[in-house]
């Protein structure tokens, strides 16, 4: 049995108006299909999209992590929206990583800032941080993609319908306007 990591089943796909699976398409083949739209919308979006937990080494001095004009040490993660901190901890040796923890940062759905930064302008050292991003319960809008791409993927013939096959690592060549418009609200721009 196939587990499914898709955001929608099938008894939601089959609830989408205009949205049918092919005769006797059912089972392990729908998950299949589902899981391979919402990893495709999630390679196309360069970010998870369901919740996950990212380990980052940034750089200090870079435009991702540095210090704001008032002083406070900012952080930018790859991955957004941004939901908590497990970790902050700096280091100022590259050669042994020894990290020290850092303490009284605020969380914004964007950045990470630390009021009391443990490095001045000209400074040199990493910042780990340990974050969670994504969706927990994912929006509807995502779960409409899905079940278009689920479509579009059948639809184009990048999901093998019968026998062998597998999940597929073909992209689509387009992306039906819908799905587009919807993913540009998730894509990572950086």
């Amino acid at each position: 049995m196939t587990t499914l990591i898709a955001p929608i089943s099938e008894a939601d796909y089959n609830n989408f108006p205009s949205l049918k699976l092919p005769e006797g398409f059912e089972g392990d083949k729908v998950i299949l299909l589902l899981n391979q739209a919402w990893a495709t919308l999630t390679t196309l979006a360069r970010q998870p999209l369901s919740q996950t937990t990212t380990t980052e080494v940034h750089e200090f001095g870079t435009r991702y992590c540095n210090v704001t004009p008032q002083g406070s040490l900012k952080i930018l993660p790859k991955n957004l929206p941004l939901i908590s901190v497990t970790s902050l901890s700096y280091s100022t040796s590259p050669a042994n990583y020894s990290w020290t923890a850092l303490t009284g940062f605020d969380t914004l759905s964007d950045s990470v800032v630390l009021n009391t930064s443990p490095f001045y302008r000209g400074d040199s050292g990493f910042v780990k941080l340990v974050y969670s991003s994504g969706y927990a319960t994912i929006p509807d809008d995502l779960k409409l993609a899905c079940a278009l791409m689920a479509e579009h993927l059948l639809s184009g013939g990048y999901f093998p319908t019968s026998g062998g096959g597998g999940e597929g690592s073909v992209l689509p060549l387009w992306l039906p306007k819908d799905v587009q418009r919807i993913l540009n609200n998730y894509t990572r721009v950086r």
